[in-house]
């Protein structure tokens, strides 16, 4: 059903959702002396968080100015859209927005006056989740948005240029609180103190996309944070496959976290052969230009995992090219 076309009883008899949330919001609006506006303000106000939801234009024009009802709105999410940064000048301005704990912003400019009017404002230390992708956070702006984060759990500010500066403001602000971090295509090459930083509640690291240096991979091994990690990714992080090897044997693959090393442009022998080595290494993307080079030893520990837990560490394309070798080694197939 079309938001537009809810009636009344729709939205008193609807099962909860993010469009029936946000046509309960325009109905509101446009009937705030209804008798049958506090049911329907009450009904919404059971809604689980996540069915409190605002998006774009239609979100904004209902949220930026307070109503009975805008201590409702759990979280804004914007696609590409917004007067930037002006949009988040008022934001930051919009107390009447007590309940609000998601904010999400998809693609745009913030500048970086836009992050410190936000960081500086009394709304985000109440935001546990926040999302600034795509939006051109630089170093200095990240630094000023870190001022006002205090409850964030998740955030992702993937594909920025906020560099290490940038990643370590942000990581240095939310130290005790994040939960899981998107920094993946930051332009991130150091990680400056970050294996030193105390992060209790880190469970999921995504630096894809990074160049990161071979001593800040090295680092990530002996990380204080680490033994709590649950997945790294390090996709297409420029390492060469003797390095992959050692940051697998020298410290990430003695704890439990899923490593993800999709598309790795350097998947030789070492890599494979650590990786083996570390039960929760993902293996799906192993490439099949690396089978021929493993010894008949690595190829009996690939064909193991199909016995341990049905070939979901490695890929199609990985075990057809793994039975292709095995018989053209040995004439009685795998060793």
């Amino acid at each position: 059903m079309m938001r537009g076309m809810y009636t009344l009883d729709d939205l008193l008899t609807i099962s909860p959702s993010a469009a029936a949330f946000e046509a309960a919001c325009a109905w509101l609006d446009a009937h705030p002396e209804h008798e049958s506006a506090p049911l329907l303000q009450e009904r919404i106000a059971d809604w689980a968080p996540e069915h409190r939801v605002l998006h774009d234009a239609q979100g904004w024009n209902l949220a930026i100015e307070p109503r009975p009802w805008s201590a409702l709105i759990d979280g804004l999410i914007f696609f590409d859209w917004g007067p930037w940064p002006e949009a988040f000048e008022r934001l930051a301005a919009a107390t009447h927005l007590t309940g609000l704990r998601r904010l999400e912003a998809h693609q745009g400019e913030l500048t970086d006056a836009g992050a410190a009017a936000l960081g500086a404002s009394r709304l985000l230390p109440q935001i546990e989740h926040l999302v600034l992708t795509r939006v051109g956070l630089s170093p200095a702006g990240a630094a000023a948005l870190a001022r006002g984060l205090g409850a964030v759990r998740a955030l992702d500010v993937s594909v920025n240029p906020i560099a290490d500066a940038g990643l370590a403001s942000l990581i240095s602000a939310t130290a005790s609180t994040l939960e899981v971090l998107d920094a993946s295509q930051t332009d991130t090459k150091s990680l400056i103190g970050l294996s030193e930083i105390a992060l209790p509640r880190l469970r999921t690291l995504n630096l894809a996309m990074n160049p990161l240096s071979a001593a800040a991979a090295e680092s990530l091994g002996s990380a204080a944070w680490m033994p709590g990690l649950q997945h790294l990714d390090l996709t297409l992080c420029l390492h060469t496959d003797a390095h992959i090897a050692g940051l697998v044997e020298g410290g990430i693959g003695q704890h439990d976290v899923a490593l993800q090393l999709a598309h790795m442009p350097f998947g030789g022998p070492a890599t494979v052969g650590a990786c083996l080595r570390s039960p929760h290494a993902d293996l799906r993307s192993l490439g099949v230009e690396t089978l021929p080079q493993l010894t008949k030893g690595e190829l009996r520990a690939l064909a193991d995992l199909m016995d341990v837990d049905g070939s979901s560490r490695l890929s199609k394309a990985a075990w057809i090219a793994l039975i292709t070798t095995a018989a053209s080694q040995s004439p009685e197939g795998l060793p």
